[in-house]
C-alpha cells in the first residue's frame, strides 16, 4: 500500500511539473540559423551549445563590436496570459565611464525587448534590461537614444556591485514595468533581443544566457 501511496506521488508531483513547464513558452531553443542577427558594429561572435545538464547556452563573444541575436516572436502577451520574463546570464564586466550617455552607451548583457501598439513608427516602445558597469542594481533611466520614435527606457538588473563571471537568475514582470514607464497597456511584443556591445568602449566581453522563457505566473 506504501509503495502504492508512494508511485502515485511521484506520478501526481511529475503530471504538475508537466503542466507547469507546458505553460512556459521557451525561447531561443532553436539553432542560431533559425533567429535573425543585427550587427550594429562591427560583428561578435554568437555560439549555441547544450550543457550536461541539456541547458541551451547563448554565448557572445564581443569584441568593438555590437550584435542582437533576435527572436521576433510577435505575440499577443494579453491573449497568451504570459506576464513574466525569465532568464540567467553569465557576464564578464569591463570599464565604463557613464552608461547614460551615447558615447559610453554600452553594457556586458542585454535582453533588449520591443513592443507594438500601432502601425505607425511612433508606436513603437523598448525596454532594456541591462547588466550595468557603472550604475546601481534596480535602476532605471531613458536611453540617450531615446526620442518620438524611439520610446525606450534602460533597466539595470545587475549593477556595479554585482561580480561577473556566475550565473544570476531574473523574473520580469514585463506588464508591470509598461505600466511604471509609460502608464499604458501593451498587449504586443515584437520582439526579444539577446544583446552585447562593446564597440562605443572599444573593450571586449564574452557573456552567456541561458534558460530564456515567458511564463504566465
Amino acid at each position: 500500500m506504501l509503495k502504492a501511496l508512494k508511485v502515485l506521488t511521484i506520478s501526481i508531483f511529475s503530471l504538475s511539473s508537466s503542466i507547469a513547464f507546458a505553460s512556459n513558452l521557451i525561447l531561443f531553443d532553436k539553432p542560431i540559423k533559425e533567429y535573425r542577427i543585427k550587427n550594429y558594429d562591427g560583428e561578435n561572435k554568437i555560439s549555441r551549445i547544450k550543457s550536461l545538464d541539456d541547458e541551451v547556452i547563448i554565448t557572445h563573444k564581443s569584441s568593438s563590436s555590437a550584435s542582437g541575436l533576435f527572436y521576433d516572436i510577435n505575440i499577443n502577451l494579453r491573449k497568451q496570459g504570459y506576464r513574466y520574463l525569465n532568464f540567467e546570464w553569465k557576464v564578464e564586466k569591463f570599464k565604463n565611464t557613464d552608461e547614460t550617455k551615447k558615447k559610453f552607451h554600452d553594457f556586458p548583457a542585454r535582453v533588449y525587448l520591443t513592443y507594438k501598439d500601432g502601425m505607425m513608427p511612433w508606436n513603437k516602445y523598448f525596454i532594456n534590461y541591462v547588466f550595468s558597469n557603472t550604475n546601481l542594481k534596480d535602476t532605471h533611466w531613458k536611453s540617450p537614444y531615446n526620442n518620438l520614435f524611439t520610446k525606450s527606457y534602460d533597466v539595470a538588473l545587475n549593477g556595479y556591485h554585482d561580480p561577473g563571471y556566475y550565473w544570476i537568475k531574473h523574473k520580469v514582470d514585463l506588464r508591470n514595468d509598461i505600466q511604471k514607464f509609460w502608464n499604458i497597456d501593451i498587449d504586443y511584443l515584437e520582439s526579444i533581443a539577446l544583446m552585447v556591445d562593446t564597440d562605443n568602449t572599444k573593450t571586449k566581453t564574452e557573456t552567456s544566457f541561458k534558460n530564456i522563457y515567458l511564463s504566465k505566473n
